[in-house]
């Protein structure tokens, strides 16, 4: 059996059998605290600690990882089936590079530097999460609630973000080349010193266009 523990998160993962295995160090000590994996956490024996956070077999479905500290993860591989809870977890620098995450929630959650190249974050929440500096080409966006989110200086170059919820966005120095933004819900974000003004401009005169025919 290998064994890689995040001290920091209190994540543990297990190679038993060329199987993997993730858990916490509380599900393998609390049930039985004189046990020898007890002492083996106890501080008191040398652990291999974990340097390259490889989680991209795990799987994360119906997952509940609020808070949970995942900085520079390869969750590239990992399976998020149904919803999973993100929020306010720390995934800087993670790679989740084509993830399924439809409906996920990653609300107030830490995602700088992330590279969610080509992922599945359909109906997705993402309100007031930290996305600067993000890769999110090609991603499909969907349906996605960003409202307060912070994109400065994120790539959403071919992105969909068709009926997404876009609402008080800072968009600053974001890339939107090519970008969909059909039907985007982009009141009051912010855009100045945007690369792609052209096509931000246009896409938030449609919107209040709409708005105003939808009224009247």
């Amino acid at each position: 059996m290998n064994l890689n523990f995040n001290a920091s998160s209190s994540v543990v993962r297990l190679n038993i059998g060329g199987k993997k295995f993730c858990t916490t160090i509380d599900t393998l000590t609390q049930r039985e605290p004189d046990s020898m994996l007890a002492a083996m956490f106890s501080g008191r024996h040398a652990v291999h600690q974990e340097s390259d956070k490889d989680l991209s077999f795990v799987d994360f479905s119906y997952a509940c990882l609020k808070n949970v500290f995942f900085s520079r993860a390869n969750l590239q591989c990992a399976k998020f089936r149904g919803r999973c809870e993100f929020t306010g977890a720390n995934l800087r620098g993670a790679l989740l590079a084509g993830a399924n995450l439809q409906s996920a929630n990653l609300q107030d959650a830490c995602l700088v530097d992330c590279s969610f190249c080509g992922a599945d974050l359909r109906s997705a929440h993402l309100q007031t999460a930290d996305l600067t500096n993000a890769n999110l080409e090609g991603a499909n966006l969907e349906d996605n609630y960003v409202n307060g989110a912070k994109l400065t200086n994120a790539n959403l170059k071919g992105a969909n973000l068709q009926r997404a919820y876009l609402r008080h966005v800072n968009l600053r120095d974001t890339d939107l080349e090519g970008a969909k933004l059909d039907g985007a819900n982009l009141l009051g974000a912010i855009s100045y010193m945007h690369k792609n003004a052209k096509e931000f401009s246009r896409s938030v005169f449609a919107y209040q266009y709409a708005s105003r025919t939808l009224s009247s």
